[in-house]
């Protein structure tokens, strides 16, 4: 026992004590940057295509910068919206839907190639992405005909999910092959 008085670390009585908010202040801060440095770290990469910074608003406002709330409150929730109107009016909502976020997913994919040292093609971009908006629409909306006119039931979160997912599948698996194929090029 250390018995000397105002020893750095013992109390007045020659006690050990912890100064418990210095401890809690220096973990925080080791925390907190190490937390920041993942963070810089997977921002920094962008070798992936992240998905969870799109704004989806975009996909349901419309050229007049309206947004339609039932379509985003849909989005949100993940209930389904009826529409009904000529045979293909709800399946070229959920087109223009998808084709409001393209601009979005172009820089997407070009930041993505840029990461993975590969040179961005449009023509594989617009294919990708028409590809993922088919294969979206044809799994999220059903049509039924009621007299003269058709019901069409859209899922509008299925619809997002299902072309976001589907796309950047297709196009990580594009973008790793023509870095490897770069690569053994060298």
């Amino acid at each position: 026992m250390i018995t000397v008085r105002g020893a750095r670390g013992l109390s007045s009585k020659g006690h050990a004590y912890l100064n418990t908010k210095d401890c809690v202040d220096a973990f925080i801060n080791t925390f907190n940057t190490n937390i920041a440095k993942a963070i810089d770290e997977m921002n920094g990469s962008n070798k992936d295509m992240d998905l969870w910074d799109i704004d989806y608003t975009q996909a349901v406002t419309d050229e007049n910068g309206n947004i339609d709330q039932k379509m985003l409150d849909a989005i949100q929730d993940g209930d389904t919206v009826t529409k009904i109107g000529r045979k293909d009016s709800g399946k070229e909502d959920a087109e223009k839907m998808i084709d409001r976020l393209q601009s979005t997913m172009r820089m997407k994919a070009k930041a993505m190639c840029d990461a993975n040292g590969v040179e961005f093609d449009l023509t594989v971009f617009n294919t990708m992405f028409n590809n993922a908006k088919s294969s979206a629409v044809a799994g999220s909306i059903e049509t039924k005909k009621a007299l003269f006119l058709s019901i069409t039931t859209i899922n509008p979160q299925n619809l997002i999910k299902t072309f976001t997912t589907n796309f950047k599948d297709s196009y990580t698996v594009w973008v790793n092959a023509e870095a490897a194929e770069a690569k053994n090029k060298k």
